[in-house]
């Protein structure tokens, strides 16, 4: 599971789904395969931002994209006053 402190005071602002054995192809010869999301907060109380890596799998993909859904949703509300 991923985190779910505040989003508010943890304000995720950018993800990275990445696939390193495509990326770097010469590091996995023997077909193995590695997924890593990114994950880039800004800290609101105050002013941090903070990266994190977590191991990642295909078969995780729904539960991540509800997760990056719920996250999205307090950037919107965030950004609302100042889009048309």
């Amino acid at each position: 599971m991923l985190y779910d402190g505040d989003p508010d005071m943890n304000c995720l602002f950018r993800w990275d789904w990445r696939a390193m054995h495509l990326e770097f192809p010469e590091d996995y010869p023997n077909g193995q395969e590695l997924y890593y999301l990114d994950l880039f907060f800004m800290m609101q109380g105050k002013p941090y931002n903070q990266s994190v890596r977590v191991t990642v799998t295909p078969a995780d993909e729904p539960a991540i994209r509800e997760w990056l859904a719920e996250r999205a949703k307090t950037m919107r509300a965030m950004w609302e006053p100042f889009l048309a």
